[in-house]
């Protein structure tokens, strides 16, 4: 998995930790390249966590509007869940297992994320509204 933005990833699943037996590691700009090639639009995140001082770099994959159509029907109902499946459905699937672990660590995270990717469908908090 990756262990930064500027690390290394396995090219295999695994643990963040890299102690895969047989893993063949790459280089974050490598694996970055890999990805781009795989999936036409790939959008990395990252996430730094101040208060525990963790960092962490996820890729994914650009949301569908079928999965905002979900987000949206779920949010009210239940919000974290609902953002959890979201994030789920976008990040690369070298990444899910790990992404998974994570946010089951740090649920919080999944919100912050998936604020992150609305932002590509055209959610925008720079938006103003005017009455004339």
């Amino acid at each position: 998995m990756f262990e930064d933005g500027k690390g290394t990833m396995e090219k295999n699943e695994g643990t963040q930790d890299g102690k895969v037996a047989g893993a063949q590691m790459v280089t974050g700009e490598e694996m970055e390249q890999e990805l781009k090639t795989k999936y036409p639009k790939i959008y990395r995140v990252d996430a730094e966590l101040d208060d525990i001082e963790k960092e962490f770099t996820f890729y994914f994959k650009k949301p569908t509007p079928a999965s905002f159509n979900i987000v949206l029907k779920n949010l009210s109902k239940k919000s974290l869940a609902a953002m959890k499946q979201f994030t789920l459905e976008s990040v690369v699937s070298e990444q899910k297992q790990w992404y998974e672990e994570t946010i089951e660590e740090y649920p919080a995270l999944a919100m912050s994320v998936g604020q992150k990717l609305l932002g590509l469908l055209g959610l925008s908090d720079n938006i103003t509204l005017k009455k004339l």
